[in-house]
């Protein structure tokens, strides 16, 4: 497999892929450059197109360098815990009126 573009009067440059060699994106969030695995990516595009359909394409597909990636699953992981500590207040708080109305009724 490679790369065909064509440059100005008609000069074509063809380069070899070579997975995880020369094989590059930008990072979805700082954009710095980063290599990535042409193997992953279509993974991912197979498991997003298993979720959301066929009309899910290769553009739709984000990478993260490392730095951004953890991040984000830092941010995901807090505001997890949030929705977690909000669940637990209103089920205590939900307890507390069942107990009080039971409390009332007898």
């Amino acid at each position: 497999m490679f790369v065909k573009e064509e440059l100005v009067n008609g000069v074509a440059v063809a380069i070899e892929i070579k997975d995880g060699e020369n094989t590059y994106t930008h990072c979805g969030d700082c954009g710095c450059e980063i290599l990535i695995s042409l193997e992953k990516v279509l993974d991912t595009l197979h498991a997003a197109r298993a979720v959301a359909g066929d009309e899910i394409s290769l553009d739709d597909i984000g990478a993260f360098c490392e730095d951004c990636s953890i991040k984000r699953l830092s941010a995901l992981k807090k505001s997890k815990l949030v929705i977690r500590k909000h669940r637990t207040e209103r089920l205590d708080r939900a307890v507390h009126r069942a107990k009080s109305v039971r409390r009332n009724s007898q």
